[in-house]
């Protein structure tokens, strides 16, 4: 029968516990092991720092500077900015193209190292490198990933082990600098450099190229580049480095490269869109000198200066000369029943009266009527004294027979010249009448001439404005990021990190490493067991 009492889950913790503290020696010789190899790394690992810059997002008019007018964006010319869009601007200058150029630019895809304490401690060189690897433009392309070399100087020899795509090429010895080796993708020097003397005679250097693709991508992953917020045009800009020479060369890398993107940008879409507005111009003014040519000939057709003004002097030429063909008609009718007054032979010796004043002939007309009836006065008045003819009424009536006929005379071409003037008169009404008659559509063909003369002007100015906005807009004057920070390294090193050193060292120290080796007591113990006992059985046997 069992009698054996199983333990409670408290009872259990507890054992683990004092088992735990029965070894309390694993704790103490962990943490010191992790505490020194924390520390060895604390001292020996070299310090990266955090790269930071602040830029700010210039705002541009959106398609060359002309506010009012969307032709160019219709037509897919110039750029329309919503607002600086401050997102996309931080992507485009992180992005794997931009990037591309950096590196190209400052050479990043080589990598110098110096190994110090036998390797053991490692120094990035930035522009400050003894010996420099150089190959062909091409090399780079041809090899896919990676070039590695170890070179080891010694005064004036050197040897260099080299692995590309992390295959052997081989261990070669040089007498002196400079050294080529050849490879089946071509040859690869390494030269001296201006800095050569400044290193011990002895030293060791890693050589890591990379391709210009896989390093961008490296780059890309390095930068930080982030907006202040929405609303802002502030870009912040960071980049973690152990060399704080190649972090700020990196920040002002990428910001000259935007701005000169930027810069390349505006020039080709002025250059497109000075060529499209120089071919429009040409356009546009054959085909204003045609409109003109046309509305020359309509005037030219009609007899027309203006339509609007020329209707209005019709309007008031027909005003005017409304009472001057009534007046006209009336003086005829005056000279016609003039003319028939004097006709009349029982009226040979009556007055005649004043019921005529042409405009044309009317002095002489009344002259003669005022003569003839003066005299026919005197010849009553005599004949009233003398009751019977005489001599001297003869003569009054011979004289007034003569006044008559020349008082018919100048009637006939009093008459004659108002037929004439009312002829006139009438042959004016019915042009003008014609004239008005025709202008509706004299009108509507004028207008449409001249909308489209005015339309074809608008745009001619519009598109010579446009070209000089054009060549003024397609220079950058002022670059598209303004610097308010220039590149600056944050005070303290981001790395080697104290505090998560000491978390590392107390967590593996503390936890895992004196853990492990209490699991691992029973079966070590179990197994010295099994051998001690097995060697005392061998030596039974013998």
């Amino acid at each position: 029968m069992n009698t054996t009492k199983e333990k409670s889950e408290f009872e259990l913790i507890v054992d683990l516990l004092k088992n735990w503290l029965r070894h309390w020696y694993y704790f103490v010789i962990g943490i010191i092991f992790c505490g020194i190899i924390g520390g060895i790394y604390y001292k020996l690992k070299t310090p990266e720092y955090a790269i930071q810059a602040m830029v700010a997002l210039r705002s541009e008019d959106s398609s060359g500077g002309i506010s009012g007018f969307s032709l160019m964006k219709s037509l897919g010319f110039g750029k329309s900015s919503p607002g600086n869009n401050v997102e996309d601007e931080a992507i485009i200058m992180s992005s794997h193209g931009p990037v591309k150029k950096v590196v190209r630019e400052l050479g990043l895809n080589k990598e110098y190292v110096l190994k110090e304490f036998g390797g053991i401690r490692k120094r990035s060189l930035y522009n400050t490198t003894p010996v420099s690897i150089n190959y062909a433009e091409n090399f780079t392309d041809s090899v896919a990933a990676i070039v590695e070399a170890d070179v080891s100087v010694k005064g004036e020899a050197v040897t260099i082990k080299m692995k590309i795509n992390d295959k052997k090429i081989g261990k070669f010895k040089f007498d002196k600098l400079p050294a080529k080796i050849t490879t089946k993708f071509g040859d690869i020097t390494f030269e001296k450099t201006p800095h050569f003397g400044n290193y011990e005679k002895s030293f060791s250097l890693y050589v890591l190229v990379l391709g210009d693709d896989l390093e961008a991508e490296i780059y890309s992953y390095k930068l930080g580049i982030t907006e202040e917020r929405k609303s802002s045009d502030i870009i912040h800009m960071k980049i973690t480095d152990d060399n704080i020479a190649r972090g700020k060369d990196v920040l002002n890398a990428v910001i000259r490269t935007h701005n000169e993107l930027h810069a390349q940008e505006k020039s080709i879409v002025g250059e497109h869109t000075l060529e499209f507005v120089n071919k429009r111009l040409e356009e546009v003014s054959t085909e204003l000198s045609e409109v003109d040519a046309e509305i020359q000939l309509f005037k030219e057709k009609y007899g027309l200066t203006d339509p609007e003004i020329d209707a209005k002097a019709y309007l008031d030429l027909g005003t005017e000369l409304l009472p001057l063909m009534v007046d006209a008609q009336s003086q005829l009718e005056a000279v016609k029943l003039t003319d028939k007054y004097l006709s009349d032979p029982s009226r040979q010796y009556s007055p005649i009266p004043y019921v005529v004043l042409p405009s044309q002939g009317g002095n002489e007309l009344m002259k003669a009527i005022t003569l003839y009836n003066d005299e026919l006065s005197k010849r009553n008045e005599m004949l009233q004294s003398q009751k019977k003819s005489t001599p001297v009424s003869k003569s009054f009536d011979n004289q007034l027979k003569a006044l008559r006929e020349n008082l018919v005379f100048a009637l006939e071409n009093t008459r004659k010249s108002v037929e004439i003037s009312v002829n006139n008169l009438n042959k004016k009404d019915i042009e003008l009448k014609d004239k008005m008659k025709d202008y509706p559509v004299m009108e509507k063909t004028f207008l449409k001439l001249k909308r489209t003369q005015e339309l074809k002007q608008a745009l001619y100015l519009f598109l010579q404005q446009k070209r000089e906005e054009s060549i003024t807009s397609s220079v950058a004057l002022n670059p598209k990021l303004r610097v308010i920070d220039e590149p600056y390294p944050v005070a303290k090193p981001v790395s080697p990190n104290l505090f998560k050193i000491l978390l590392i060292v107390a967590f593996f120290g503390g936890v895992v490493l004196p853990l492990s080796a209490i699991a691992l007591e029973p079966q070590i113990i179990a197994s010295r067991k099994r051998r001690k006992q097995k060697k005392e059985d061998n030596n039974l046997v013998l």
